[in-house]
């Protein structure tokens, strides 16, 4: 698992785990499909997922300053912030890098850099996760108050990543997609169920995959993949769950859920 120089506790306290190859760069390939595709990482921490967007869109035939025109992050911390920047300056050149540093449920109406409200074709990450019983006080209330406004209401039981996914879709196009890495409570908790009402309503598709082995060594939580295709299509109310063995499973998603749907 990939981290930034950052201490063990601030890490814990910002909800942030870092994110292997194996698991992002089939992520950024599902999600990220035309050189066109504008890409938001709503909680960038070390810049893995936009790195490899940014590598991605350049493959694609995209400019490097198409791209950097393409990416855009958020995260409460500096050092994360500065650690992007110095990783998407290494692959695109010196360019104007779109990260902010904020809390991205203070968020709202971001304008992009030529003025229009920010609105993006993927949204990929992994999103803090920082259980209840931390999560409280004004970030709470405002990442509730977002959830909110999209019409799910989710109870003082929430972990930080559920009203953060609910805010990061309000940021898709029409038929935009999205890829989260998200803890297993997605699929198997009693609040967690109005997202994934959320999810099957808003989404033409939606697919959980579920891994056999520890993805993150020495950490207990376990995670699942969210794939989420076709914000605003019509929907087939479906929530699909896949079972892999471990990450390098993930080299063709498609194949993946294919021969789940077999």
């Amino acid at each position: 698992m990939t981290s930034l120089p950052i201490e063990r506790a601030t890490r814990k306290g910002l909800g942030a785990f870092y994110s292997p190859p194996n698991l992002v760069d089939p992520m950024v390939k599902w999600t990220v499909r035309t050189r066109s595709c504008a890409v938001l990482d709503p909680s960038c921490g070390d810049g893995i997922f936009l790195v490899s967007a940014a590598r991605h869109l350049l493959s694609l035939g995209a400019s490097p300053s198409r791209a950097a025109d393409l990416l855009f992050g958020f995260d409460l911390n500096p050092l994360s912030i500065s650690t992007t920047a110095k990783g998407l300056g290494a692959v695109l050149g010196r360019r104007a890098i779109q990260l902010h540093e904020a809390d991205f449920f203070e968020v709202e109406t971001r304008k992009g850099r030529r003025g229009e409200n920010l609105l993006v074709d993927a949204v990929i990450g992994n999103p803090p996760y920082i259980r209840y019983q931390e999560f409280s006080g004004d970030m709470r209330a405002r990442a509730l108050h977002q959830a909110g406004r999209a019409g799910v209401r989710l109870p003082q039981l929430t972990s930080s990543w559920a009203p953060f996914l609910v805010h990061a879709t309000s940021f898709l196009r029409q038929g935009g997609h999205l890829a989260f890495i998200l803890p297993e409570e997605l699929v198997h908790t009693l609040y967690a169920d109005p997202v994934r009402r959320y999810l099957r309503e808003r989404f033409g598709e939606v697919t959980v995959i579920s891994f056999k082995r520890p993805v993150f060594p020495g950490v207990q939580e376990k995670v699942v993949l969210l794939l989420a295709e076709g914000y605003g299509a019509p929907s087939k109310g479906l929530l699909r769950l896949v079972e892999a063995e471990n990450p390098d499973d993930l080299r063709s998603l498609r194949d993946l859920i294919g021969r789940a749907e077999a």
